[in-house]
């Protein structure tokens, strides 16, 4: 089953660090299901501290209401970069791709919906803490997303407009390049049902479970 953060106050985090490194592109994908078009709410990625972190967020407190990425490196500030528009209470598909150290054309996706923002300040390089993947908030405990979420992936490559228009159209991730797959939570059963590099998770204020969004072999 999904994900259900509706409540107050509840998220779920990684037990630990990912990746050690963004010298190689990385691509995050979620699904999530906001409950609001008129607040900041955070769905997921990789998010373990407030200063550091390349997260995907739901910004219903701007114009046209677009899926964020947001990328973070201490003492360089933050760029965002905004695609489509999501709608509350219907599932979208969420992506980011980071282009690695060095690199200014990090993309945003909502649904097929592609962004590619540039920022030459903002080069994310996490530190080991920062890597931690989180879902529904932000890590400074603001931004609760106060919707759904399902199927988070993380792909250590740069996905193409054809890959990530199959998982829009409900392809599991395990379908989709799975030579670069690092990271899959399917969120299917309302278990901890993780594949790669997350050990565990914890959840924050009791999360529930909601029908998920149809998946082709997950």
């Amino acid at each position: 089953m999904a994900r259900d953060l509706s409540g107050a106050s509840q998220y779920i985090e990684g037990s630990s660090g990912v990746i050690s490194t963004v010298a190689n592109p990385i691509t995050m994908f979620i699904r999530a299901r906001r409950n609001s078009t008129t607040t900041e709410g955070y769905a997921g990625g990789l998010g373990g501290t407030s200063s550091s972190n390349a997260l995907i967020a739901m910004r219903g407190d701007v114009g046209a209401d677009p899926i964020q990425a947001r990328i973070a490196r201490s003492g360089n500030g933050v760029v965002g970069v905004n695609a489509g528009t999501y709608s509350s209470d219907t599932w979208t598909a969420c992506t980011l791709i980071v282009k690695g150290i060095g690199a200014t054309d990090n993309e945003s996706w909502q649904d097929n919906t592609q962004a590619v923002g540039s920022n030459a300040t903002v080069q994310w390089s996490p530190t080991f803490a920062a890597n931690q993947p989180l879902f529904g908030r932000f890590p400074d405990g603001s931004g609760y997303l106060i919707g759904m979420i399902a199927s988070f992936a993380i792909w250590g490559a740069a996905l193409t407009a054809a890959e990530i228009a199959s998982l829009v159209a409900g392809f599991s991730p395990r379908r989709i390049r799975p030579s670069a797959l690092d990271v899959y939570v399917p969120h299917v059963r309302a278990i901890q049902d993780i594949c790669g590099k997350i050990l565990s998770w914890t959840e924050g204020g009791s999360p529930g479970v909601f029908e998920h969004p149809r998946s082709y072999g997950v």
